[in-house]
């Protein structure tokens, strides 16, 4: 059986701003350093310029400060190696902060995500974890 829920309304998940990004970043490191994952200064560097592309989709939960975030981006085929494919956006980070997570952060972004997808045209989302990634797995499942 899974877990209900409540709504939060003290949580609201929309795009990201431009002036955010630092504070994004700052969740995503969070998120790495309590789960013991690679967050150095190249690594850093790597997820600005993935969160500030021009053709990807950044979101941010908030309440009221920054304590989630998500990527989506345009999918492409053959695993992600081929061409782009118009019909499948690809979810490619979710990350909450270490103090919210277990709240329904994950799962709302992830919602947005998906509502967001389907408003544009989109027909289908992917994403991928680590079979020993159990929390992601839990979020996605």
């Amino acid at each position: 059986m899974s877990e209900q829920l409540e709504y939060d309304p003290q949580m609201s998940v929309r795009g990201m701003l431009p002036d955010e990004l630092e504070a994004a970043v700052s969740v995503w490191r969070a998120a790495n350093v309590a789960r013991g994952a690679p967050h150095g200064a190249v690594r850093t560097s790597r997820i600005r310029a993935k969160l500030s592309a021009s053709d990807v989709l950044p979101f941010v939960a908030l309440r009221p400060e920054i304590v989630g975030m998500a990527l989506a981006e345009p999918g492409r085929l053959d695993d992600g190696a081929g061409e782009l494919d118009p019909t499948l956006l690809h979810i490619s980070m979710v990350f909450v902060h270490p103090d919210a997570q277990g709240t329904g952060v994950g799962s709302s972004l992830v919602l947005h995500v998906l509502e967001a997808a389907r408003s544009m045209g989109y027909q289908r989302a992917s994403l991928w974890t680590y079979s020993d990634n159990t929390p992601a797995r839990r979020l996605y499942e």
